[in-house]
């Protein structure tokens, strides 16, 4: 056990700190650990950071085409009580909001004859789907089905 200490210790130091990792000295009137703690850095991700693959949004597509694209359209442009999912309209609504949100619209309330029949993975799909439409960048991994990890990844309509 020393011994792992005794090399984390030393490749924390050599390094200064590891890439992704923040160091945290503990506060002046505490005790000082032996060890500097080290914190995750929660950097902001948006859907510029490439966040969904090519392969994904393929499938979205045809997911989309199947389910979505009656109300939507095959244009993402929307009809009667059916939002448009693409340009300034789709922004005007979901700029600065989470994935996370259009996540939980999606999955609890479409398609709007059989709410809620989606799986986890068609949603993220047909997200990807929606993004690619949008001309966000696809990147080498998927955009993962779990909410918590959507809820940090932020729509926004200009790149920062």
């Amino acid at each position: 056990m020393k011994l792992v200490l005794a090399l984390l210790t030393f490749s924390a130091a050599a390094a200064g700190v590891a890439p992704g990792f923040t160091r945290m000295d503990a506060p002046a009137s505490g005790s000082r650990h032996p060890l500097p703690l080290f914190a995750l850095e929660h950097v902001p991700r948006t859907v510029w950071d490439s966040v969904y693959s090519d392969s994904q949004a393929t499938r979205g597509q045809s997911l989309y085409s199947k389910v979505c694209s009656r109300c939507h359209q095959d244009a993402l442009t929307g009809q009667d009580d059916a939002p448009p999912l693409a340009g300034k309209p789709f922004f005007d609504g979901w700029n600065n909001k989470s994935l996370g949100a259009l996540n939980e619209r999606i999955s609890s309330s479409m398609p709007s004859d059989d709410p809620g029949s989606l799986s986890k993975q068609d949603v993220a799909d047909v997200i990807s789907y929606i993004l690619r439409f949008n001309s966000f960048p696809a990147g080498s991994t998927e955009l993962p089905p779990q909410p918590d990890v959507l809820k940090d990844i932020t729509i926004v309509s200009v790149k920062p």
